[in-house]
């Protein structure tokens, strides 16, 4: 992500939008891994015959 939003080559536009887009990824990823710490074990999950 860092080498578009550093890219010579790529218009401002598009270099523009990727460096709004990783505030966004850095924020949704922080929030998913706090998402992830409520989910609890089911046992039965792991018993389920397919």
């Amino acid at each position: 992500m860092l080498q578009i939003a550093e890219a010579e080559s790529l218009e401002e536009g598009m270099r523009h939008l990727v460096r709004k887009l990783r505030h966004f990824i850095n924020r949704l990823f922080a929030n998913l891994m706090k998402m992830l710490l409520d989910v609890e074990d089911d046992l039965a999950w792991h018993s389920a015959e397919a």
